[in-house]
């Protein structure tokens, strides 16, 4: 090959694109052969459904310009990716031929820049207004908040591992996993940090995933200098919620992003995308995407495959445990963790203004009941109880879900009377009675595919107007107007207006309105089958809610709920909500702890919050707790300030009448062992430590930690692949059953099980 082709580094300044551009591609889609086309298609991994649409086009060579252009291989200013493939494929000629056809067309001005300027000003536009009018809880519509007077960072933690198929996470904050994760969440759109260009973003509702998404709008369209957005050319950020058969990312954009009066043409944006040198996309909402996982082809599954935008940066956001069944392998998947006690006073005083004083009287009234407490780890949570308890202390009396929610609802319903925009009392008002409403809330939630947006004058026809203007009022419903395609009008473009509640939590609130009505009847008639629809995990708060609402029901509620794998758990916090009483279930409580209890790697946060609870109650009562066996999901424990620490972020506080801990796992855990080890020794009535699988010390020489444990007769087993092994409190050494102390030998063998050096 000539020597004088320099392919790494052959561009046009961006001057020299524009139509000539487009006479380039044309020559060169007559160039490429069947035969380059199948060594190129190769060489990029494409995947088998474009080779298989390759191999039937009329015109591969075209095809595959179009390929080549979704991953950024040609662009006007930079072909070196397609020479360097032709390098290495040999053919030279070939390659000669292409540089040839882009000096010959690449002399013309581009005309893609002046477009580029425009789709920025539109987006630029759009976004402000969308972060500057947030909304900290629904009824605040006099007091709007820009995106950045609220925003606190939370947590965010890293996908570590997988484990037979089960994800582990790390947020970082123990330096003993040896993993280190995100500080901020500008981490994410740092290169430096994650190189990776496909991200997805984990979190339960209520979690602060949209919330992210416009602070970072804010700090692209403010060009924030700390922010690595603020030299992005073009910032996309789409929710997928609204893209019910729509398979092109380029209408997507000209219909639910930019505004009418925009002259942009679908070609213009896919031509500014295709060609700008730095994008950031985010689509937002994949668990409300109308086709999910659905085999339907799109621009959407293609980006998420890793086949469209490969050079750049793609996020997507989804409900913890919803994510794409095919997605690029290089995926880096993080997870929000949820406020923290930081957070939290962060977030006092950045909204509220809360002084010091007031911040530790309302962190003690919380530690003084464990469900609020847990309620306020989730943002959405804790933002509602701090706007509400910053008026009124009424709130902490609230001592189930059900109560708390009804207490938030009542709050809305009183801030809409000192308005003067209705007369009454909170109970009176339509939607809490309205029967069409609970039913449509109910079969859209429980369906196979959930149904969170509504045609609003649908909408309107089946639960009667008074309902719908009352929950506009209040702002517990959302209006959102978009352009949508009548596919039965030769596909005209029209403006429709769309309803959905502001939280899911809410439309489970009504939903379980509905769920006891039907408990209620006196033969509960289908029951059974109305119960089978709801997801037991992620539709928790219906079961709840409707023991709460009408305790009369909870008996068979239970009863379903018992006969399904792990339900326990959900149907002793049903009894909760039944009575409001912990009292009333200290003796399922009692009989739970009687038989060991698990939390798995792979579990929800909603599921493992629901057991953390339970063992909270347990120990606050002075309850013995067997066996507590963690699987794949322990991080450290906090010696100074008491709980244990778990991967998801989650928090088991202390627990003083724990009597025996497994920690299940297949990692290096020889750093972490003297946190561990200190926590048993202050424990009222831990007595057994058992370590299953994961490498320990071989020695442990800290005497007075030693004397600690064995003052307090505490036991440390180690199982493993060599047998049982307990910890002499005397030498700090592993015997086994008989007393011999473990060899060197053995230790060795150990060590290179786990992959570890001795």
């Amino acid at each position: 090959m000539d020597t004088d082709i320099e392919t790494g580094s052959f561009l046009l300044g961006s001057g020299q694109c524009g139509t000539a551009f487009g006479r380039f591609l044309v020559d060169l889609a007559g160039l490429l052969t069947v035969h380059i086309v199948v060594n190129l298609s190769n060489y990029f991994e494409f995947s088998m459904a474009q080779k298989d649409k390759l191999n039937r086009a009329e015109y591969p060579g075209q095809l595959m310009i179009d390929y080549l252009q979704e991953r950024g291989v040609i662009t006007p200013t930079d072909i070196s990716p397609l020479l360097k493939a032709l390098a290495f494929l040999k053919m030279d000629g070939v390659q000669r031929q292409v540089l040839s056809f882009f000096h010959t067309h690449g002399l013309e001005k581009d005309e893609t820049q002046g477009r580029l300027v425009v789709l920025q000003k539109f987006l630029k536009a759009v976004y402000e207004r969308l972060y500057s009018a947030v909304h900290p809880i629904p009824y605040i519509r006099d007091g709007l908040y820009s995106v950045n007077e609220v925003f606190v960072e939370c947590g965010i933690e890293v996908i570590k591992s997988t484990t037979n198929g089960r994800s582990q996470w790390s947020s970082g904050e123990s330096q003993s996993r040896e993993h280190t994760g995100l500080n901020s969440y500008q981490d994410l759109f740092n290169p430096d940090v994650i190189c990776s260009n496909r991200i997805i973003i984990e979190g339960d509702p209520g979690y602060g995933k949209s919330t992210l998404t416009l602070q970072a709008a804010y700090d692209w369209c403010q060009k924030n200098h700390s922010s690595p957005l603020a030299n992005i050319e073009v910032f996309i950020l789409l929710p997928l919620r609204l893209l019910k058969g729509i398979t092109s990312i380029y209408k997507a954009i000209k219909l639910f992003i930019l505004p009418r009066d925009c002259n942009l043409t679908e070609n213009d944006i896919k031509e500014i995308l295709i060609h700008c040198n730095s994008l950031l996309i985010i689509l937002d909402g994949f668990d409300e995407y109308p086709h999910g996982n659905s085999d339907l082809e799109s621009d959407f599954t293609e980006i998420i495959k890793g086949n469209m935008f490969i050079n750049h940066r793609v996020v997507l956001c989804t409900r913890s445990g919803c994510i794409p069944k095919s997605m690029d392998p290089r995926t880096i998947r993080v997870r929000l963790m949820g406020f923290n006690e930081y957070a939290r006073d962060n977030y006092l005083r950045l909204a509220l203004g809360e002084s010091p004083e007031r911040i530790r009287q309302i962190k003690q009234n919380l530690d003084q009941n464990p469900i609020m407490r847990d309620l306020c780890q989730v943002p959405f949570f804790f933002v509602i109880f701090a706007h509400v308890a910053h008026e009124s202390n009424d709130i902490y009396k609230c001592d189930s879900v059900t109560s708390f929610f009804k207490y938030i609802m009542q709050c809305f319903y009183c801030h809409m009377l000192r308005k003067g925009e209705e007369s009454g009392t909170a109970s009176s008002y339509i939607s809490e009675r309205n029967i069409a409403l609970h039913k449509l809330v109910f079969d859209g939630l429980a369906g196979d595919a959930q149904i969170i947006l509504w045609d609003k004058r649908n909408f309107c026809q089946k639960v009667g107007s008074n309902c719908l203007d009352e929950l506009l009022r209040i702002g517990i419903i959302v209006e959102e107007k978009f352009l949508v395609i009548d596919a039965t009008v030769s596909e005209v473009v029209q403006e429709k207006t769309f309803v959905r509640f502001c939280h899911k939590l809410f439309a489970e609130w009504y939903a379980a309105h509905y769920l006891f009505k039907i408990a209620n009847k006196a033969f509960a008639v289908g029951l059974k089958s109305v119960l089978k629809k709801c997801d037991s995990v992620d539709l928790q708060f219906i079961f709840r809610f409707a023991c709460g609402l009408k305790p009369t029901v909870t008996k068979r509620i239970v009863k379903y709920l018992k006969e399904l794998p792990g339900g326990n758990t959900l149907a002793t916090l049903c009894i909760l909500e039944k009575t409001g009483s912990a009292n009333d279930i200290l003796d399922i409580v009692r009989e739970m702890c009687l038989k060991q209890i698990d939390f798995e790697g792979y579990e929800s946060n909603l599921l493992q919050r629901s057991k953390i609870q339970l063992l909270s109650i347990a120990s606050k009562n002075q309850i013995k707790i067997a066996k507590l066996c963690l699987v794949d999901c322990f991080q450290f424990a906090d010696v100074m300030d008491g709980p244990l620490c778990l991967l998801n972020g989650l928090h088991l506080p202390k627990l003083d009448t724990l009597m025996n801990l497994v920690v299940c796992d297949n990692g290096d855990f020889r750093n972490w062992e003297g946190d561990i080890y200190t926590y048993m020794a202050k424990a009222a009535h831990w007595n057994i430590l058992t370590i299953l699988g994961s490498l320990q010390p071989k020695s442990y020489n800290n005497k007075e930690l030693l004397a600690m444990l064995r003052s307090e007769n505490r036991l440390i087993e180690w199982d493993n692949f060599l047998g049982d092994w307990l910890l002499n409190v005397e030498t700090g050494k592993w015997d086994d059953e008989n007393g011999r102390e473990m060899t060197n030998t053995e230790y060795s063998a150990l060590a290179m099980q786990y992959d570890c050096s001795d």
